[in-house]
């Protein structure tokens, strides 16, 4: 899943594991999002992650699955 918020006055995109516990860590967050690519049905966000004390740019690349093709 997904979330677009703001932490101290930026924007921030996590991608968090779907499910009722909401205490769960995020898996990555990427601050200052912007939309990298969007073609058919892939969408591609890039920003800063912040890991230990480093901070890396990232580029999250995700895939929306439709119904099986019959």
């Amino acid at each position: 899943m997904l979330t677009l918020d703001q932490r101290e006055g930026r924007d921030r995109l996590g991608l968090w594991v779907g499910g009722p516990d909401a205490n769960v860590p995020p898996l990555g967050l990427l601050w200052q999002p912007e939309l990298a690519a969007c073609a058919y049905d892939t969408i591609s966000f890039a920003g800063a992650e912040k890991i230990g004390e480093r901070w890396f740019y990232q580029v999250w690349y995700c895939e929306i699955g439709g119904p099986p093709r019959e």
